[in-house]
């Protein structure tokens, strides 16, 4: 059985977490998000690259502020709930994850413009969907 690798907030950090606009947490195999990470209210980007995760605790939501979040090569094989509560979400990167689908709500995501899916096994229909539900976003790959 593997170590499980979680990241955690250290406390002095928290103190200063309102003021973070950019946070670069990638190639760090992380298997879990902490519920802390909804203290980094002003967070613009985020990125979660190369990373082990499967899955976002529900205070991921509180990222109001996050316009650009990268989940690139990670495990998921669907997209968290939370995610779809960003509302002024404009970039998303979902390459080579494990997704096979992508679903309705991500329609919620008004401001999105692009949207990363290259390395996933999404069906032409469902690219065709995805068109539908997001007719200003830029849909890249996901054959």
């Amino acid at each position: 059985m593997g170590c499980k690798r979680s990241w955690s907030a250290d406390p002095s950090l928290l103190v200063k977490a309102n003021q973070l606009k950019s946070l670069d947490l990638s190639d760090g195999a992380w298997q879990t998000v902490s519920n802390d990470i909804g203290q980094f209210a002003q967070l613009k980007k985020l990125n979660l690259a190369e990373n082990e995760l499967e899955d976002l605790p529900n205070e991921f939501a509180k990222l109001q502020a996050l316009k650009k979040l990268d989940l690139s090569n990670n495990h998921f094989e669907e997209l968290p709930a939370s995610i779809f509560k960003l509302k002024n979400l404009k970039e998303l990167d979902l390459r080579h994850n494990q997704l096979d689908k992508i679903p309705k709500e991500i329609a919620q995501l008004k401001k999105l413009q692009s949207l990363y899916l290259n390395g996933n096994a999404i069906s032409a229909e469902e690219r065709r969907e995805l068109r539908r539900y997001l007719p200003k976003t830029q849909v890249v790959g996901g054959e």
